[in-house]
């Protein structure tokens, strides 16, 4: 298998589990469809994943093996597997947002909450009424 039809398939994978979000749209910090998707997705992946406690948070942690180990980049000076190499962390929210209509999916089971807007598709879609 090539990187292109990797790629090809994490697509299809990325856009199902993208139309199942909107599918069942949950509001505010009790999520709990939405970290069972998430948690889904992130089965079988070499993560260190845990959950919230208080919410339906889940974090995943995902460590290279490679590089040199040092103090350089952690906010506690200490050194560490990750060393000075290059950190990035990336951050979603899942919630939905209450409406009386839906955005780009339909209301599921009569919901009133919608998915995938943002001030700006707002914004565009008002500008074209």
């Amino acid at each position: 298998m090539t990187l292109l039809d990797d790629d090809h398939q994490l697509h299809d994978d990325l856009r199902a589990f993208r139309r199942a979000m909107h599918q069942e749209p949950e509001i505010g910090l009790d999520l709990p469809r939405t970290q069972e998707k998430v948690l889904a997705a992130l089965d079988g992946l070499a993560l260190e994943t845990s959950t919230g406690t208080r919410t339906t948070s889940v974090t995943s942690v995902l460590r290279g093996g490679a590089g040199r180990t040092g103090s350089a980049g952690r906010a506690d000076g200490a050194a560490g597997a990750a060393g000075d190499r290059p950190v990035v962390l990336l951050r979603a929210d899942l919630d939905a947002l209450p409406s009386r209509r839906g955005c780009w999916t339909p209301p599921v089971g009569g919901s009133t909450r919608r998915t995938g807007c943002t001030s700006s598709a707002r914004s565009s879609r008002s500008a074209r009424s």
